[in-house]
């Protein structure tokens, strides 16, 4: 490879770098015709934050926890943010983490936070709402 064409790919790769550094989070292509009109709402793996994203994968929303995911979000009808957590350091170790439920509000207050986790136990990755409001934890 001569130098000119060394630099000439040196700077196509640069750009392909820049490029995809400016995406963001969630859909970066959908087909309209054939896409469900709606929201997504998801808490990836390596962050605290869940985000609410439209069909071209703009941010509606976001809501930033002290926790990583537990596996389990789900947005209520008043709202609210449902989100299962993972403490960062649990003495049972295993696969489904969890250990924290947290209610958060639309602006990012948390409105309430349940921990169920210690050396012989803990809260799996899902959770349940119950018809009388209630919070039903797999465990």
């Amino acid at each position: 490879m001569h130098f000119s064409e060394m630099k000439t790919f040196l700077l196509f790769v640069l750009l392909a770098v820049g490029a995809s550094a400016q995406q963001t989070v969630g859909v970066l292509k959908h087909d309209g015709d054939r896409s469900f009109i709606g929201y997504t709402l998801f808490a990836p793996v390596t962050s605290k934050t869940t985000y609410l994203i439209d069909n071209d994968g703009d941010v509606v929303k976001t809501w930033v926890s002290q926790y990583g995911p537990g596996q389990a979000v789900m947005l209520l009808d008043d709202g609210t943010l449902l989100r299962t957590g993972a403490p960062a350091v649990q003495d049972m170790g295993g696969g489904g983490a969890g250990g924290v439920v947290e209610k958060i509000s639309w602006d990012g207050t948390l409105l309430w936070r349940y921990q169920h986790y210690g050396s012989t136990y803990r809260s799996h990755h899902d959770v349940e709402i119950m018809p009388n409001g209630n919070v039903l934890l797999l465990v």
